[in-house]
Order: C-alpha cells, then sequence, then structure tokens
C-alpha cells in the first residue's frame, strides 16, 4: 500500500478530476511508510502537542502499535490501531478541559489520515 493513497485523501488531491499526479516534479513511485519522516513527524508532534503525559504515552503506543502491525503485514490491525488513535485524539480535543487544543488536534488528525492503510 503506497502512502499516496492517505496522502491524496488528507489533501483531496484530484477531487476534481485534475491529474495531479502528472504535474512535474510529482513522484507518485511506491513509498515504504518506514521511509517517510510522516510518522516520525506524527510521533514527534504527539510528543509536543499532548502534555498529559499519561495520554501522550498511551497515543505513542498507538502509534507503535500502527508500525508494527503494517511491519507484520497485518493491515486491519494497523487500522485498528490508527482509528483508536484518531478517536483518542478527537476525544481528548473535546473534552472540557480539552486535553488537546484543537489546532494541535487537528495536526494529529491529518497526519493519522495519512498514516490510515485504507
Amino acid at each position: 500500500m503506497s502512502l499516496w493513497n492517505g496522502i491524496e485523501r488528507a489533501m483531496h488531491l484530484g477531487v476534481y478530476g485534475e491529474k495531479w499526479d502528472a504535474l512535474p516534479g510529482a513522484d507518485t513511485r511506491q513509498v515504504d511508510a518506514a521511509d517517510l519522516s510522516i510518522w516520525r513527524n506524527n510521533f514527534g508532534s504527539t510528543s509536543v502537542a499532548v502534555p498529559d503525559a499519561q495520554l501522550n504515552a498511551y497515543l505513542q503506543d498507538l502509534l507503535r502499535q500502527w508500525q508494527k502491525a503494517l511491519d507484520a503485514g497485518d493491515r486491519i490491525a494497523a487500522q485498528k490501531a490508527i482509528r483508536t488513535y484518531r478517536a483518542a485524539v478527537e476525544a481528548s480535543a473535546d473534552a472540557t478541559p480539552p486535553a488537546i487544543s484543537p489546532l494541535h488536534s487537528e495536526a494529529l488528525k491529518v497526519g493519522s489520515e495519512i498514516l490510515s492503510p485504507n
């Protein structure tokens, strides 16, 4: 599974039928998730965006589960981990008081959408 599918969804590329991948410089080769900085950025962003140590550890554990499942070729487990991550981020942003700021919540959700192995 190429991460380009997740990037296309998150950025809404081609929603009006445009051939964005035909543009000069658009390289749609298969990319291994382990080689992208997206995962590292989401992992690092979680550290910065979530000041609550217990919630931070939980979210980072979910990202590790996602990576482990992808490495094992288990797409279902990877999907479950990233969906649980996204749900936890949303619930934390909606809490009173919020454990994650709305801005950080949106950034983490977009990152998780890109990582989602759909």
